[in-house]
């Protein structure tokens, strides 16, 4: 045989073992592969049955709290003055926050610049959670910012679609330029008397209180044009109606006036009606003794002495200040000679030496 042919028996041998060894591997491979498939879908059964098993307990032990509802923030002016409301017929927040912010009125950049994010999301939460606030010493800034937010989320329009374009029109009839020109009040508060009672009270409480923002603007630099761009968006109305709310507030809103007249007057009467009562009588014999001092004097005649005791008092003083005057000059001169004649004696008795 030739070498050739040895060599290509050889190499097919060869050949032949490896492929057999190569088999022979690849099958306890794909054996080992296949009992590893089965041992993880073992595994991972049991570790979601182990996780199941976990998550039930968990739940069995400690129940998911509820989160608790929520009173004032994005909630209905109604139910907000049902659970959180003052009683001027505002929301509670409102007033509080006005009413601090009128000790910050020249605060410069009031509702332009924004207060702490996390100071506002405590006291959204203290007012949501009907908790007591006191907003005494609070940074302006912030304060300002919590009240926008609570204007800003609330469901429902103050001045909803239907009354924002007849205010709109009222002030198109006017045809003015300057919304301090307005001068159609009237019919103006006709159209905001219309509103629901709650939305009528809060608007007209914020109008007032920016007004007197605005008045102050040489100071706080809050013109009414700078307010505008910030409420305009807040309170869903247009530049327009929101400069003749504001400028003209204590025009246009006439129940409000009228209301808080009413109850300071009410308050007032019950509170000096016990005074006048009791009053009466001393009142009554005080004029009786003044009539008799009429009877008795005409007012000419008491006019007249009262002012001629008056001037002998006066003179009386002024002869005493004179007399007083000439004994203190008196006494001065004759100081004042016996000072010269010491002199004269000394200078005698050195010339005689």
């Amino acid at each position: 045989m030739s070498s050739n042919s040895v060599n290509s028996q050889e190499g097919t041998k060869e050949t032949g073992k490896s492929s057999s060894a190569w088999s022979a591997f690849s099958s306890k491979f794909q054996d080992f592969r296949q009992k590893a498939k089965s041992k993880g879908y073992e595994l991972a059964g049991y570790a979601n049955q182990q996780s199941r098993s976990i998550m039930s307990r968990i739940k069995k032990e400690e129940p998911i709290k509820q989160p608790k509802e929520r009173y004032v923030f994005g909630v209905p002016l109604e139910y907000v003055m049902a659970n959180a409301g003052h009683e001027y017929g505002i929301p509670l927040i409102v007033y509080q926050c006005i009413n601090e912010l009128t000790y910050s009125i020249d605060e410069v950049g009031l509702y332009r610049i924004p207060g702490s994010n996390h100071q506002v999301e405590v006291l959204r939460d203290k007012y949501d959670y009907l908790e007591s606030v006191d907003l005494t010493g609070e940074n302006p800034n912030t304060v300002a910012t919590l009240l926008k937010l609570y204007l800003r989320q609330l469901p429902n329009k103050l001045i909803d679609e239907e009354h924002n374009i007849k205010l709109n029109d009222i002030i198109r009839k006017c045809n003015i330029e300057n919304p301090e020109e307005f001068t159609e009040y009237e019919e103006m508060a006709e159209v905001l008397e219309d509103l629901p009672g709650w939305e009528y009270n809060l608007i007209g409480y914020i109008c007032f209180h920016l007004k007197s923002v605005a008045d102050n603007a040489e100071y706080n630099k809050m013109t009414i044009n700078n307010l505008g761009l910030i409420f305009c968006p807040t309170l869903k109305i247009s530049p327009a109606v929101f400069s003749v709310l504001v400028i003209h507030s204590q025009k246009v809103f006439r129940r409000f006036l009228s209301n808080e007249e009413a109850d300071y007057s009410t308050e007032c009467s019950n509170e000096n009606y016990d005074e006048k009562e009791d009053k009466s009588h001393t009142n009554e014999q005080d004029l009786d003794d003044k009539v008799d001092t009429l009877d008795q004097h005409s007012p000419e005649e008491s006019n007249v002495t009262e002012f001629d005791k008056n001037q002998e008092e006066l003179l009386k003083v002024n002869d005493d200040k004179f007399v007083t005057e000439e004994k203190e000059q008196s006494q001065k001169s004759d100081e004042n000679t016996s000072d010269t004649l010491i002199s004269l004696e000394d200078e005698t008795k050195v010339s005689s030496s």
